[in-house]
């Protein structure tokens, strides 16, 4: 049972209720929390014209806290960031919420350069730069860093171009690991702390039959290292030998060629007999002596996990009707009963969802357990096993079918019932023949020139649903790595797209573009068309931004390109400037680089420009929440 209480501002005190649990006061039709472990939990609710609240809130400004009524703990902290207002039918408003960890995104930091500074210090420096900048009511005091790394010093460089959030997690978290975490202390002041470890392990299990409703098991390898580049501290160089715009990013550092025979990286054999080349640097800034920097390289790849497992499971709350059971607790460990593969594995929650109308109903992300390449070899062989035998059950199945339906057709005098037993079997059968995925499954991805040399035949093997390669960059720029890109695609059969970032100023300029992107993917498509030709539109290039979106468009169908296979990629600030007409096409894909979703109506969200794809070196664009209509259009295999 949750209340959900909207506070004006940080002066107010007391608050409104927003949604009542009990049989009286306002009402939320709808609320969900998304608790995030190491991130930013977000909460949304929404409301009709019978709440008090209805088109009195605003965002920023109001506060807003979702307190459990069994146990008097508030769950959720934090602040409305978006209001959204809807008719269907009737009038309804929803609130969408961030919790406090949000407030470090309201600072920026300021160029610094640290080094022999111990991790708390060096987080410390950050926390005091934001508290400086920001509303009494935003201000963190730094609680326990447990983070070490082997020196307990730190070398980095702070950008003044990140706010608090990203640096934080940028010259801390994605390098040493931990925990970012938060909570209020007894007089209500935030409190950060940075945690090597966190979380009880409870005896509690998900098991089917008992708490859980659903489980889906997956395994991530994408960031396994087979070939290990270390990288120490820069080498400090004199004057005469910097330009005056030299940058730090710029300087050289210790390598370990002096140390291993000219060679600048360490191969993990066993994992590169398994999958292959793939080489990444890891860095080390505090360390100069290549000899030592050699030795962590070797220590890293003795220790490396290769795959990282994640569970999405729906459950029960038992512990609403049974206080013996405890309730699923962010950062603690669960034992998951996997009953295919004979597996019980304790694993800790990284992510929850709540929803404050239905509160014994949750959804859970549990996992971060990365696996040995032996546990890896045991368990993929355990799941091969399974896939084997249901396959060869479904094969015999179907292979029972096929003669079924011969003894049928042949009986002459047939007879009405069994025409529809005929008819029974030919839908089952094709309902079995049809098992394997009528769809492209995997990743979706748009790379251009800055991705290089591309592997296709990695990227397709790791899971590839939809690869929109970029042509050109207006009519007069071809991208460099276009023709080898759609080449290779085309050989390794995988599922691809085509887009032009959009430079024309008026309608005959967009004419001769699209005119230009076409001829270009004709003579590079290997005789395998794309699934649509995107239009990228990120900047205002003229004054009548539909009208020559609108000829680029028309132009294309002159060329037979039809409405359906021509996708708009829309600048998420620049959307409502632009007025498209976004009914037009075939699908509308919107970038926006952060963990909520896109401001319009979407059927691609690009969610992240720091993508990992095996095959691919560096950065790589990706997307997710497609929409039917783009499943149906542009993943179903033809």
């Amino acid at each position: 049972m949750y209340r959900v209480i909207v506070y004006k501002n940080a002066g107010d005190p007391v608050g409104d209720v927003l949604h009542e649990p009990r049989n009286y006061g306002n009402k939320a039709i709808s609320g969900e929390l998304d608790m995030q472990f190491n991130g930013v939990s977000t909460a949304s609710f929404t409301i009709t014209m019978q709440n008090s609240l209805y088109r009195q809130s605003e965002a920023i400004a109001n506060l807003v806290r979702v307190i459990d009524t069994n146990t008097g703990k508030v769950v959720f902290d934090g602040r409305v960031v978006k209001i959204d207002g809807a008719f269907s039918g009737s009038h309804t408003q929803m609130l969408q919420c961030e919790d406090c960890l949000a407030y470090l995104h309201d600072s920026t930091q300021v160029y610094r350069k640290v080094q022999n500074t111990s991790i708390r210090d060096f987080l410390q420096m950050i926390v005091d730069e934001h508290n400086r900048q920001v509303e009494p009511h935003k201000r963190f005091q730094l609680g326990r860093v447990t983070v070490v790394n082997s020196t307990d010093n730190v070398y980095r460089y702070t950008d003044d171009a990140q706010d608090t959030f990203d640096t934080i997690k940028d010259k801390l978290v994605s390098r040493l690991g931990g925990f970012l975490i938060w909570h209020r202390d007894g007089n209500g002041q935030l409190v950060l702390e940075y945690l090597a470890s966190v979380g009880e392990h409870i005896d509690t299990p998900i098991k089917l039959g008992k708490n859980l409703k659903s489980a889906k098991r997956e395994y991530d390898v994408r960031d396994i290292i087979t070939r290990l580049v270390p990288i120490g501290s820069p080498i400090e160089q004199g004057q005469t030998e910097q330009s005056s715009d030299d940058t730090a990013a710029a300087q050289p550092k210790t390598t370990i060629e002096t140390v291993n025979n000219g060679v600048r990286y360490l191969d993990d054999t066993a994992l590169i007999s398994r999958f292959g080349i793939i080489q990444k640097a890891v860095e080390w800034n505090n360390v100069k002596v290549p000899s030592i920097l050699m030795s962590k390289g070797q220590e890293y790849l003795q220790k490396q996990r290769v795959g990282l497992l994640t569970w999405s499971v729906e459950v029960v709350d038992i512990s609403l009707l049974d206080p013996t059971y405890k309730s699923f607790e962010m950062g603690n460990f669960y034992p998951i009963h996997d009953q295919f593969l004979g597996l019980v594995e304790d694993l800790q929650v990284v992510a929850k969802k709540l929803d404050i109308t239905q509160p014994h109903k949750m959804s859970l992300t549990i996992g971060t357990k990365n696996r040995t390449l032996s546990q890896y070899q045991l368990d993929y062989q355990a799941a091969m096993q399974y896939a084997e035998q249901q396959r060869q059950n479904a094969q015999q199945t179907a292979n029972d079918l096929k003669n079924r339906i011969k003894e049928l057709l042949t009986v002459t005098n047939r007879i009405p019932e069994q025409d529809k037993e005929i008819a029974d079997l030919q839908n089952r059968l094709k309902e079995l023949e049809a098992q394997q995925t009528q769809y492209f499954d995997g990743v979706i991805i748009d790379v251009s020139e800055f991705q290089g040399d591309i592997d296709w035949s990695r990227v397709k093997a790791s899971g590839l649903a939809l690869a929109i390669v970029r042509v050109q960059y207006g009519a007069n720029r071809a991208d460099l790595k276009y023709q080898q890109n759609l080449s290779a695609l085309g050989n390794v059969g995988a599922n691809y797209a085509v887009y032009s970032y959009m430079t024309a100023s008026d309608t005959a300029s967009a004419e001769r573009e699209a005119e230009a992107l076409y001829t270009r993917t004709q003579q590079a498509s290997n005789g395998k068309q794309p699934r649509f030709y995107m239009i990228d539109v990120e900047e205002t290039t003229g004054n009548d931004m539909r009208g020559i979106v609108e000829a680029y468009m028309n132009k294309l169908n002159s060329l037979g390109v039809p409405d359906n296979k021509i996708v708009l990629y829309i600048a998420n600030h620049l959307y409502s400037s632009f007025n498209l007409n976004v009914g037009r096409a075939g699908s509308i894909m919107i970038p926006a680089y952060r963990s909520t979703p896109p401001d319009h109506g979407y059927d691609l969200w690009q969610y992240t420009s720091s993508g990992s794809v095996s095959g691919i070196n560096g950065n790589v664009d990706m997307s997710k929440n497609y929409s039917d209509r783009f499943k149906n259009q542009y993943l179903r295999k033809e």
